[in-house]
């Protein structure tokens, strides 16, 4: 049996919604070969990425100017808070609203 000539490969593995804590981002560990993505129930968007060598903040949304949702990264865990990624989050969710975050540049940290 031959593979479909456009195989998929998973490199990303996402799991449901949890109230994230710094306990919980330091347990989590990414399996091999695949970035595991868990997202906060709290704000909406808010995600981790867990991969072999780093673990980010990012907001998972549709941003101006892009028909997808996309991720932009926050900063990563360790270097900025759980708090501090939430308020940033809500930020940025914020001024998606308003219409104030252009879809070409990082919103600023």
């Amino acid at each position: 049996m031959s593979l479909p000539r456009r195989c998929p490969i998973e490199r990303e593995v996402t799991v449901s919604r949890i109230v994230l804590t710094e306990r919980r981002i330091a347990a989590l560990q990414p399996l091999e070969g695949k970035r595991v993505e868990q997202r906060d129930a709290l704000v909406p968007g808010l995600i981790v990425r867990i991969a072999s060598r780093k673990r980010v903040y990012a907001l998972h949304s549709r941003f101006p100017k892009s028909r997808n949702p996309t991720r932009r990264t926050i900063g990563q865990v360790g270097v900025m808070s759980l708090d501090d990624a939430r308020e940033v989050a809500r930020d940025w969710l914020n001024l998606l609203r308003q219409g104030r975050l252009s879809g070409t540049r990082r919103p600023r940290r």
